[in-house]
């Protein structure tokens, strides 16, 4: 069962954080610990996700101490709150504390304003989730030591291509977009591969998002004799559209990207009819890789979702990286994600993606993990 949400700390967590980690202002690193950055957004628009991937990277912390011979690792932990001048301030505690790896931040403008203190200094910042270009391109030409856990922004469109043109060969299909910088370049991304792979879609069009209805581009659509449509948008438009779909008839298969993952938290959900497909990555609880951790969590009464399992993950990575004299490009991570490697560009696409459906008012992978 596939649920894009977001956890509470439960008590248990927050206790166990209470010993584990260390979050400071001015304090000093002793000499027999590696020092190793989190940069987590903790208040904020994504305070709820900041906070469990702050509770993954304390508990992989926890666990490597348990059974360190030599140095152990001591977590200091700064807020960047999801805002570019706290970011900064937050970048300029670590560096005084002479740190060399920072795990986070998880939003954009946090993560580039953190880039601009940390990078002159070396200090590598690994993302658990950012896919930007600008990551690709500041390691090119002005040598940051950036790293995301999430793969390149081509990532999505690429596996929405390769699994959508699989199901839908010798169909008919169309692809419609909200003209968004997402949406418009998902969709275009989607023509492209198609196109080179002699899957050329029937029909374009484009709509204006957040229309009360769609069933005007839905009936000039239809006249292409399309039996499938992508659509490049988000979660909202995707489920009218979808509803509009159903209320005139037309039996045709839809599919949209992973913003569809928001679709439960929003009110239109309740009008969407089942069988809604998403091309979304598989939720990490059901790795196989992370069998023992979700268990463990599960006792300890921690919901493993939410950016737990990949704060895990991104603490092992960053452990290893710290004790490690390689470079980061060199080096496999056995994580709770399974084997990680970086390319050169700094991506690893650690989570696989997966055809979903929309069924009993859930995000179901369509035949099971």
């Amino acid at each position: 069962m596939y649920k894009h949400r977001f956890t509470q700390l439960s008590q248990f967590a927050i206790a166990t954080a209470a010993w584990v980690g260390l979050s400071i202002s001015g304090a000093t690193i002793a000499n027999a610990e590696i020092a190793i950055g989190l940069m987590s957004d903790l208040s904020g628009k994504a305070s709820l996700l900041g906070k469990n991937t702050e509770l993954g990277a304390r508990l992989a912390t926890n666990d490597y101490n348990s059974g360190a011979v030599g140095e152990k690792i001591r977590l200091v932990v700064q807020d960047s709150a999801c805002n570019a001048k706290q970011a900064q301030k937050a970048a300029a505690k670590l560096l005084r504390l002479n740190i060399k790896i920072v795990i986070g931040p998880i939003c954009n403008k946090a993560l580039f304003a953190a880039i601009k203190v940390l990078s002159p200094a070396g200090i590598t910042i690994i993302t658990p989730n950012i896919r930007a270009t600008r990551i690709a391109r500041g390691r090119k030409k002005e040598n940051w030591l950036v790293f995301s856990l999430a793969g390149n922004a081509k990532t999505e469109s690429e596996a929405i291509s390769k699994i959508l043109l699989d199901r839908w060969q010798g169909m008919a299909y169309a692809i419609a977009d909200d003209g968004s910088i997402y949406g418009r370049g998902l969709a275009d991304d989607f023509r492209t591969l198609a196109e080179l792979s002699g899957q050329k879609p029937v029909a374009l069009a484009n709509y204006r998002p957040l229309q009360t209805k769609q069933i005007s581009m839905l009936r000039r659509l239809q006249k292409s004799g399309m039996e499938a449509l992508f659509i490049g948008g988000d979660a909202v438009d995707i489920a009218l559209i979808a509803r509009d779909a159903d209320k005139i008839g037309l039996d045709i298969e839809i599919a949209g990207g992973e913003s569809v993952a928001l679709l439960p938290f929003e009110d239109s959900a309740k009008f969407v009819p089942p069988g809604l497909l998403a091309v979304m990555p598989v939720e990490p609880q059901y790795f196989p890789s992370a069998s023992e951790l979700v268990a463990s969590l599960k006792r300890q009464g921690i919901a493993p979702d939410g950016g737990v399992i990949p704060g895990y993950a991104l603490m092992q990575i960053a452990i290893k990286a710290a004790t490690s004299t390689d470079k980061i490009e060199q080096l496999e991570f056995d994580t709770v994600l399974g084997k990680i490697r970086f390319s050169n560009d700094g991506y690893a696409n650690a989570y696989p993606y997966r055809l979903h459906v929309w069924a009993d008012g859930e995000i179901k992978p369509l035949g099971g993990y």
